[in-house]
């Protein structure tokens, strides 16, 4: 698993052999926290089409769809990648900043 692109914080883009992941920031008043999600087709196809630009869309609405909230009906809740692709993800995450603070 690795970084592959990254937005000042707000999400990061990872890949493993087989797929491609997203790291939301969310934020709702004092509660932070991030949702990881596996790019599906549709994804895949929207981030060749516009780039970037896609990621920002996603990412963007993953943190207003609040799936992290109590209650929330999100659509992205059942999206959310497994406990242990999590923990893979945050540790390139974490790869990621150190080698980057140097």
């Amino acid at each position: 698993m690795k970084v592959i692109d990254v937005n000042d914080q707000f999400w990061f883009l990872l890949q493993d052999e087989s797929s491609i992941y997203l790291n939301a920031a969310c934020f709702h008043g004092s509660t932070q926290y991030s949702f990881e999600i596996a790019l599906n087709e549709y994804d895949l196809d929207q981030l060749r089409l516009q780039g970037r630009d896609y990621i920002e869309k996603l990412a963007h609405d993953i943190h207003y769809s609040a799936p992290g909230a109590l209650g929330s009906k999100s659509p992205y809740i059942n999206r959310r990648v497994s406990d242990e692709k999590q923990l893979e993800m945050r540790a390139a995450i974490t790869a990621w900043n150190k080698q980057a603070a140097v």
